[in-house]
């Protein structure tokens, strides 16, 4: 068992995927098809930091239309496959490539204050999502959520862990 400050959440296991056992999954990694070079996957219902991580075996992965379908050792069935769904997958952060200078996971960035270009602290990151279009900064203060896009015109710099400076109108959402 890994502990989750080992891990980083790469994906998730969707739906069932035919009666052989086979499964959708969420990939979040760019491209998607990135995570099937990940081995081996790791699966637990909450990505908490308490929470245990099981290894799992690939067995087979590939693109299915606009997403990914794989056969894990979990499952050999739909209803076993049915009982998966949910699941986070990760990987061991050691397996990931080390990013070039100037670059990031997305997971290095939570916890990270967020400000606006004239110095007044929005809130902490809490999470990056991706809307299909572009990523976008979860962002809390004590008593809302931001959400502001994570592109050029809007995030002018990042320093992970340190600090995000945008260019956003708390009135634009």
């Amino acid at each position: 068992m890994h502990s989750s400050s080992e891990m980083v959440v790469v994906g998730q296991i969707g739906s069932a995927y035919g009666i052989k056992g086979w499964v959708h999954v969420h990939s979040y990694t760019d491209p998607p098809s990135n995570i099937i070079t990940y081995s081996p996957w790791f699966v637990n219902p909450t990505a908490e930091v308490e929470a245990p991580w099981r290894e799992v075996e690939q067995v087979q992965a590939r693109s299915h239309g606009k997403g990914l379908v794989a056969s894990l050792s979990l499952a050999e069935d739909r209803n076993e496959a049915e009982l998966l769904k949910g699941l986070k997958i990760g990987v061991r952060r050691t397996d990931l490539p080390i990013v070039e200078q100037g670059s990031f996971y997305w997971v290095d960035l939570i916890g990270t204050a967020v400000y606006q270009s004239d110095g007044t602290r929005i809130g902490e990151l809490e999470d990056c999502l991706d809307n299909g279009a572009h990523g976008v900064l979860k962002v809390r203060d004590d008593a809302d959520t931001h959400l502001i896009p994570f592109v050029s015109e809007y995030v002018q710099s990042v320093e992970a862990g340190n600090r995000i400076v945008v260019d956003w109108d708390l009135d634009w959402e």
